[in-house]
């Protein structure tokens, strides 16, 4: 029997994925108060790590529990060496080989495991024996960290009252199988992937996390524990999409990538109306496009032959030699797609009256309590200074943009882009604003004219970026289409097609707000947080777009949003 083959992706000598996170952490200072640690951490957010990598390594909990004492950089790296190890299991013996597409070369199944949180704190709890057994013979560190040793002691007193109470998950299509490196049944399996090799093709017929979707669909208080990444969509299935194309990069026959569609899950044997598209066409691209980000190569769909009678148009990326070059590089476990800080610059601070009342135009008359909230606590310094960002299809902005509105709306184009938009609409887009256009010069002078940093500027060579700033200067009246009558198709071709896509995403917004108070009932002294929740929960879970009244265009994604359809057997 052959022996599987297994790799750790973010540790070891030759680490194919790297936190971001620790890698700017080496190029801090030596050492410092725990509250400077802990702000400079919180900071870099603006330099490229993903805040919910700063979330899920708790290293800012950990420092607040140290006061205000002297901390290394070497006590900071250690905590975040309990960020989760992932382990790359390819299956000697493939569990579900008959559930894809005919006509492969080669098939592969992939499972992607966390170390288990128990393994984690024990290997730390060795380091502190360590590190406490070492002062004896290193007595200059205690002139240095007088404090270590009582630090030292208290993380190992919180560490042992933690330890029986680790969950590990269990409960996935591969629980029967047995993990190499332990001798033991698989846990705490994050995601999967079925592979195929047809010729140069390198083919996913699937990406999943049982985990993510079981937890999505029993609720936290249903007894399957919480974990890294399962709980944004964006987290997992990035990370395993990176690592997918990357190694197909690393195979130099490949010459391109490819994936399936709802049609075609399961070799298309199950098919059914679930929303499995919005995954595979549309948050898959999404993901995939921001790997890709540099090489002038975007995800498209194309006629794919994936036997000799079987072809479809799917989503697929041309192995370029810029392309391979970007994915043979070490991956970020968690994307970098910050804003950078200075990129929606503006002439003058807006006043949070101001913030609101733009931000009603877009959300209705009644504004997110919580929304509000985050404002206020941003406008007196207690929050990140995140210009703008998107989180799980959840949009939130930050007072400190110096237009929050122009933010605002720069991150609803986001939205719609990857949630709202029909694939031939987000490609219309694109094709439009492409770096040379018309119309990307019309907004790059039209960002001059709004006197916008130079940083938004050279975003515009991103197609995506450029319709972005175009779409918020529009909600401004600063940039403006041409559809003079005589003219279908507007001054510069695409202007007119352009235009109607931009009213429909504002009107998808300004339904949102009718939607509100239809269901939620506006009255002035009822804004609470239950308002806070209802709202936000719509964004998330999709019904924003289930709620659009022009069906041609429009996608419906199924009920809680979109996860792949479970392996066969569930």
């Amino acid at each position: 029997m052959s022996t599987p083959h297994y790799r750790y992706l973010n540790t070891g000598l030759d680490p194919r994925m790297a936190s971001q996170l620790a890698e700017k952490v080496r190029e801090m200072q030596k050492r410092a108060p725990a509250s400077q640690w802990a702000k400079a951490i919180r900071a870099l957010t603006q330099k490229g790590v993903k805040q919910r990598e700063i979330e899920e390594a708790g290293v800012v909990e950990w420092l607040e529990a140290q006061g205000n004492h002297p901390v290394t950089q070497e006590s900071v790296l250690g905590q975040l060496a309990l960020r989760p190890t992932i382990k790359e299991i390819d299956l000697s013996r493939p569990k579900y080989a008959q559930y894809v597409v005919p006509g492969h070369e080669r098939y592969t199944e992939t499972l992607y495991c966390l170390n288990s949180p128990r393994n984690n704190v024990e290997d730390r709890l060795e380091e502190i024996r360590f590190e406490l057994e070492d002062l004896d013979f290193n007595p200059e560190r205690l002139l240095r960290e007088p404090m270590l040793v009582h630090q030292l002691d208290e993380e190992r007193r919180k560490l042992m009252a933690d330890l029986d109470t680790l969950p590990d998950f269990n409960l996935h299509h591969y629980s029967d199988m047995v993990d190499p490196t332990t001798g033991s049944a698989i846990k705490n399996l994050f995601a999967h992937t079925r592979t195929t090799r047809r010729g140069g093709l390198f083919f996913i017929d699937e990406i999943q996390s049982d985990w993510a979707q079981t937890r999505r669909r029993t609720g936290e208080h249903r007894g399957v524990p919480d974990g890294p990444f399962i709980n944004h969509t964006e987290s997992w299935a990035g990370l395993i999409l990176r690592r997918a194309m990357q190694r197909a990069a690393e195979d130099n026959s490949i010459t391109g990538v490819a994936w399936i569609n709802a049609e075609l899950r399961n070799g298309g044997r199950f098919v059914r109306d679930d929303g499995l598209d919005e995954f595979y066409l549309r948050v898959l691209p999404s993901l995939a496009n921001k790997a890709l980000k540099g090489t002038g190569v975007t995800v498209k769909a194309m006629d794919v032959q994936l036997n000799a009678s079987t072809a479809r148009s799917l989503p697929y990326v041309p192995m370029t030699p810029e392309v391979r070059a970007k994915l043979r590089a070490v991956q970020p476990v968690y994307s970098m797609d910050l804003v950078p800080r200075s990129a929606f610059s503006f002439s003058q601070d807006m006043s949070q009256s101001d913030m609101v009342r733009e931000a009603r135009e877009m959300l209705g008359s009644t504004m997110s309590v919580r929304l509000l909230n985050k404002v206020v606590r941003t406008a007196n310094g207690a929050e990140e200074e995140v210009a703008a960002r998107q989180l799980a299809n959840l949009i939130e902005i930050s007072v400190r943009a110096r237009s929050a509105g122009r933010a605002f709306n720069h991150e609803a184009f986001h939205y719609a882009e990857s949630v709202l938009m029909s694939p031939h609409e987000a490609e219309t887009v694109r094709a439009a604003f492409v770096d040379g256009s018309p119309l990307n010069d019309r907004v790059r002078r039209a960002m001059v004219a709004a006197r916008m940093a130079p940083e938004a500027i050279a975003q515009c060579s991103d197609p995506v970026e450029a319709a972005a700033h175009a779409f918020s200067l529009w909600r401004e009246q600063r940039f403006h289409f041409d559809e003079r009558d005589g003219e279908p198709t507007g001054a510069t071709g695409l202007d007119r097609t352009v235009g109607r896509i931009f009213r429909k995403i504002e009107s998808a917004f300004q339904s949102l707000g009718q939607w509100f108070r239809r269901v939620v009932g506006e009255r002035s002294s009822d804004q609470n947080a239950r308002v806070s929740e209802r709202l936000f929960e719509a964004l998330r879970d999709g019904d924003l777009q289930r709620r659009q009244s022009d069906s041609d265009d429009v996608y419906r994604g199924a009920p809680g949003g979109p996860q792949p359809a479970p392996t066969p057997g569930s």
